[in-house]
């Protein structure tokens, strides 16, 4: 894993005591400045308490400083395993992926959970918790899913999904649905819900465990989606506002097919990838930018 900085050059940043990881670094998360960065690797010579190359760890390291092993046993501080990392803007929080369940005391539900790392607490908190505090069920998805949490840049709130049947009263679709919750795992909020807070009748977004743009002050929030009762026809890209449940279409065609949508500081903007040619400039698709004025 590098960094570039156009004063600094290339740095290494998954580096150990003795030089390069001995495996494969990937999913970078970078602070505002750059300072901080997290990411997943499978190398044991990066930090303390790590055997072996079999499992993916997560680490948080300062820009001139050595890797933090932060995906690890409350107790033993040795390495469990985590991915997925997403970093506040400050980075003075991370929030990750683990299938573990010695992150954290009293975890008792065998299944992935969402964590969040913050700098200067001594333990992880786990956050993927119902709105009454309760751990989430397996819900119709797989135990070992992989899920891609999202930090808002002002390390407040967190948004990821889930097919769980109990985050929330009244959630009885069994598909995968949108979460936001405070940073403390509390404020439990489903998103993806139509008209009179009816259930979508897909699943939010299309990929599994896939991530979700949110803004800096997590206001807005961006997927796309398989429902056909949530304002777009199936496959189509929406923008949400958080606090009033508002949406707005991204995109709507029912020929679409599209990626994972990221929205700009503010909820002004949305880039995606889609599969139809929407600038008549080019005669081909790709990524494409979306001004939606965030209102």
């Amino acid at each position: 894993m590098y960094i570039y900085g156009a004063n600094a050059g290339v740095r290494l940043v998954s580096r150990g005591a003795g030089g390069g990881g001995n495996a494969d670094s990937f999913e970078p998360a970078i602070s505002g400045d750059g300072s901080v960065i997290a990411f997943s690797s499978y190398a044991s010579n990066l930090a303390p308490g790590v055997e072996g190359v079999s499992t993916v760890n997560v680490y948080v390291v300062d820009a001139f400083g050595p890797a933090q092993l932060i995906s690890r046993d409350y107790k033993t501080k040795k390495a469990v395993g985590g991915s997925a990392p997403s970093i506040s803007e400050a980075g003075n929080k991370v929030v990750f992926s683990s299938f573990a369940y010695t992150l954290v005391e009293n975890d008792n539900n065998n299944l992935w959970d969402i964590f969040l790392w913050q700098r200067g607490m001594p333990q992880l908190r786990k956050i993927s918790l119902t709105a009454s505090g309760a751990d989430r069920d397996q819900g119709t998805e797989s135990a070992s899913r992989i899920v891609n949490a999202s930090i808002s840049g002002d390390g407040r709130s967190v948004v990821y999904s889930t097919t769980a049947t109990n985050m929330v009263p009244g959630d009885n679709n069994k598909l995968q649905d949108i979460f936001i919750c405070h940073a403390d795992g509390s404020g439990v909020q489903r998103l993806s819900v139509g008209a009179g807070n009816k259930d979508a009748d897909g699943d939010s977004p299309v990929e599994q465990g896939g991530k979700i743009g949110i803004s800096y002050d997590g206001t807005w929030v961006t997927y796309n989606t398989a429902a056909t009762n949530l304002g777009v026809a199936k496959g189509n890209i929406i923008l949400q506002n958080t606090r009033t449940g508002k949406i707005i279409p991204v995109t709507n065609s029912i020929y679409n097919t599209t990626g994972r949508p990221m929205v700009s500081r503010t909820g002004a903007y949305v880039v995606a990838g889609c599969s139809e040619k929407l600038d008549t400039r080019f005669v081909s698709s790709g990524i494409f930018e979306f001004f939606t004025g965030g209102r």
